[in-house]
């Protein structure tokens, strides 16, 4: 009787489904690091853009801005960022607002001209990490917009309803000896 010739079979069923086993595994973990990363740098961008919106409303309603006169430069100019003004503070006091600043604040945020874009860096948000937006109100504590000689104490630009990301930030104040809300929501566009 002759004996077989047994020999092992170089590539086999079981092997190839080992493979694919193998590669469908190493596929979900690199998908699922993948989406790992993304949602933790999310969070992180998310925690940035919410601390800015805290640190400028604090800044607009606790300082009196970086000059204190900064309302005495020419602020409206084409060359604002040359004028001298570093930083815009509403407080003649802390929590207490200086009408005349303001007025200022809201006639140089206008987003109806070019001054909106000429001079948010002023408050932070021209970073080149971010692309944010702001938009600022005062309103009396039932919510109606405050006016101060006429003028409705709003700037910025309004939220658009494609946003991918809103922040906002209410604080109380003083102003006029009336107790106002202060919200300013900071927004990205993209």
């Amino acid at each position: 009787m002759k004996k077989k010739d047994l020999r092992g079979q170089a590539f086999s069923t079981e092997s190839i489904f080992a493979y694919l086993i193998f590669l469908i595994v190493f596929a979900a973990i690199v998908f699922l690091w993948n989406q790992s990363t993304i949602n933790i740098m999310q969070a992180e961008h998310n925690v940035e853009v919410q601390d800015l919106g805290i640190i400028i409303t604090e800044n607009l309603i606790r300082t009196k801005g970086i000059p204190d006169n900064w309302t005495k430069y020419d602020y409206l100019s084409e060359d604002a960022d040359k004028s001298g003004v570093k930083v815009i503070g509403l407080a003649g006091e802390s929590r207490i607002l200086d009408e005349d600043k303001v007025i200022a604040f809201v006639d140089m945020m206008n987003a109806s001209n070019n001054n909106y874009s000429a001079h948010k860096w002023l408050l932070g948000l021209s970073r080149p990490k971010f692309r944010l937006e702001f938009y600022f109100t005062i309103t009396d504590l039932n919510g109606t917009l405050y006016n101060i000689s006429g003028k409705k104490l709003q700037t910025g630009k309004v939220p658009s309803t494609d946003a991918i990301y809103m922040f906002p930030v209410i604080r109380t104040a003083i102003l006029e000896d009336e107790i106002v809300k202060i919200k300013l929501i900071v927004w990205n566009p993209e």
